[in-house]
């Protein structure tokens, strides 16, 4: 069985940019990998400033710099991070302890 997969684009609509949206996606799909045991998550995103909060948002959910990975070429347009997982709950969030993820009233 693969235990690392990697994350394509997810990006809330702008209408429900600030609202903590994407954070619940992060904290809902490391969820998922957990609950199937994956080992890893890795991820491209842009390194221009446009994608700053995006980068913003993966380190604080964990995320470290990383090499390129898979098929991936190394690029000045791109950053690569990846996370280490663990199924024990002592080291999930108190939002990925939380039975329903709440980001200002969206479930």
């Amino acid at each position: 069985m693969t235990t690392t997969r990697r994350s394509s684009r997810c990006t809330p609509r702008e209408q429900h940019a600030g609202r903590g949206v994407g954070r619940a996606m992060v904290t809902h799909l490391l969820g998922i990998a957990r609950e199937r045991g994956l080992a890893r998550v890795s991820l491209e995103t842009g390194s221009m400033s446009a994608f700053a909060p995006a980068r913003t948002l993966y380190t604080s959910a964990g995320f470290t710099a990383c090499p390129p990975f898979a098929d991936y070429a190394p690029s000045p347009n791109s950053t690569f991070m990846t996370l280490a997982l663990t199924a024990t709950p002592a080291n999930r969030t108190a939002a990925e302890r939380s039975p329903t993820v709440r980001a200002n009233g969206v479930e």
